[in-house]
């Protein structure tokens, strides 16, 4: 019923289901019911959720990647929630790289989106991912300029200014002082 219900539009008759449906353990009918306790705003429920599809049946990834690529313009942060799941799952094998493609695929969509990118900066560096941290922090900064937050901006500026020495981004720290 709650597959049903979401495939014709009528996301309030699936809700009503999506209780019951929580309780299985099929895979598919795990990720309608993230999709759907998402599009009614209950991120929280959705990402446990998501999570818990993710652990046990890992064939979904891509499922719950999409999902959230699709979710992204106009619920961002469903979007997120999504992708944070993915990445969880991932840092529980210590797949850092698989976890930041997870984000760029979101950053694809809303380059701007602070949390995703300080999720990305965080993985970059406990994951030893130096060329994608440098990105990462870059990005980060222009989005913190971006968003009118300058004090935020600065510390990565000088951060990332400090470590490469780069001409653009000590230009980039420039603009945020």
């Amino acid at each position: 019923l709650v597959r049903d219900f979401l495939a014709r539009g009528h996301l309030t008759a699936a809700h009503q289901y999506v209780a019951q449906a929580s309780q299985t353990t099929q895979p598919d009918l795990l990720l309608t019911v993230g999709e759907v306790r998402l599009l009614t705003g209950e991120i929280e429920e959705a990402r446990e959720i998501l999570t818990r599809v993710l652990a046990r049946a890992p064939h979904v990834l891509n499922d719950v990647i999409e999902l959230g690529v699709q979710l992204t313009d106009r619920m961002p942060e469903a979007g997120l929630a999504c992708i944070e799941a993915v990445a969880s799952i991932l840092l529980l094998k210590a797949d850092f790289a698989a976890a930041a493609q997870a984000y760029e695929r979101l950053l694809a969509i809303q380059p701007s989106n602070l949390s995703a990118l300080m999720c990305l900066v965080e993985l970059c560096i406990e994951g030893g991912l130096e060329g994608d941290l440098v990105s990462a922090q870059s990005r980060l900064v222009d989005a913190y300029l971006e968003h009118d937050r300058p004090l935020e901006a600065r510390a990565v500026a000088e951060d990332l200014a400090t470590r490469t020495q780069e001409p653009e981004h000590i230009d980039r720290f420039r603009r945020a002082l």
